[in-house]
């Protein structure tokens, strides 16, 4: 899996289907999954704080015994990591007869070999994520405190949809508890809640989520946008480690983050296409089960 420090940066439209509307759709599309982790961390190097002194080592004159102990004050380890989870899979924006041949992989991982195609589809021109969501990791070690603050989407171009082929390389299930956080490109709006509490639907900003004292806290990010199009653009996320403010980008305009919508679910159910590991050969509604002589 490509893993990789996201540069500062800041800005504004992406991802998939919006989650008060679309955790059910989760479900159907469970079965399409890639993954990619793309971690996040500051590049500055934290400050370092001096040693706690308990007791007095100043003793004067001779004969006198020192009581004193030296604590060492935790390093900092704050920070926030992002990883793009597409649970809905992978479009090629043309017709099946023009996939081009994907990288192999072994034959025992035909259930999960998305990983194995990371880079293929990274560099792909015509390969578009489908409900794509982002996993917002914050972290806080014993002496911080991190937020964040803002989640923006920036939408560099938008293009009506022709045809489409639909990509599967996971066939397992998926699953999240923690914050949901909807960024919409349409009203600029994002908003987000807790799905552990139960809390209602709150707007970051004013709303930030926080990790202090050796926490974690973790999202799931959601961009509601258009069905009938494909989307080039860029997700960036705002955040306060120990009072440092840093911006974090994913996706510019040289390389950006490929992406087409899924709001009414239609992906969860169209059979996808996979490359048979045997065969070589791109098939319709590939079962792992006959590839593995299980059947």
């Amino acid at each position: 899996m490509r893993r990789a420090t996201l540069r500062p940066g800041g800005g504004g439209g992406l991802l998939g289907r919006p989650w008060w509307q679309g955790v059910g759709a989760i479900g159907g599309l469970a079965g399409l999954v890639v993954a990619v982790a793309i971690s996040c961390a500051s590049e500055s190097e934290p400050a370092q704080q001096a040693d706690q002194v308990i007791g007095n080592c100043n003793a004067q004159g001779a004969g006198n015994d020192v009581t004193c102990q030296v604590v060492p004050t935790p390093s900092p380890r704050g920070r926030v990591s992002i990883s793009v989870a597409f649970d809905g899979g992978k479009v090629f924006a043309g017709p099946a007869e023009e996939l081009p041949r994907p990288p192999d992989y072994p034959a025992e991982a035909v259930r999960h070999h998305c990983r194995d195609w990371d880079e293929w589809f990274e560099n792909s021109v015509r390969a578009y994520d489908v409900g794509a969501a982002l996993g917002l990791e914050v972290t806080a070690g014993e002496a911080d405190v991190v937020a964040v603050k803002l989640v923006e989407a920036r939408v560099f171009r938008r293009m009506a949809m022709g045809k489409v082929t639909p990509i599967r390389c996971d066939y397992g299930a998926a699953g999240y508890e923690g914050y949901l956080i909807d960024v919409d490109t349409v009203t600029q709006r994002t908003r987000y809640m807790n799905t552990n509490d139960g809390s209602e639907w709150r707007d970051m900003p004013p709303g930030a989520i926080v990790s202090r004292k050796s926490d974690f806290q973790g999202a799931l990010i959601s961009v509601s946008c258009l069905d009938g199009y494909l989307y080039e653009g860029a997700v960036d996320v705002a955040a306060d480690i120990n009072g440092t403010e840093v911006k974090y980008s994913f996706g510019n305009q040289a390389k950006p983050y490929r992406w087409i919508c899924n709001q009414d679910g239609r992906y969860g159910s169209m059979p996808a296409y996979d490359w048979h590991p045997v065969e070589k050969r791109w098939v319709l509604g590939l079962d792992p089960s006959e590839v593995l002589g299980e059947n």
